[in-house]
């Protein structure tokens, strides 16, 4: 059995060319593109942050008609039951 012989200069460059040309082809998705391209796939970015962080168990935008100073609280969904449990048992 013999192995393959392999010039070492030649892989090293081989692999910096392939590197090279990701990095062109990433450039060239992101750089390469219309301003209403690169507004409409902001716009996706943050619609999808905005959904994720919807889904969020953690916190709770609660809007308190009631509350001068601050029409929006953050609140702990735990609290909020306990309030509407409160609420129920008062009717």
């Amino acid at each position: 059995m013999s192995a393959d012989i392999v010039n070492l200069r030649r892989a090293r460059k081989e692999l910096a060319r392939s590197t090279k040309e990701a990095k062109a082809a990433t450039n060239r998705a992101k750089f390469g593109r219309t301003k209403a391209e690169r507004m409409q796939s902001d716009a996706l970015e943050d619609l999808a942050q905005k959904r994720h962080a919807a889904h969020s168990l953690k916190t709770v935008a609660v809007v308190d008609p009631v509350a001068d100073a601050d029409p929006v609280a953050v609140v702990d969904p735990a609290t909020v039951a306990d309030s509407i449990a409160d609420h129920h048992e008062r009717e």
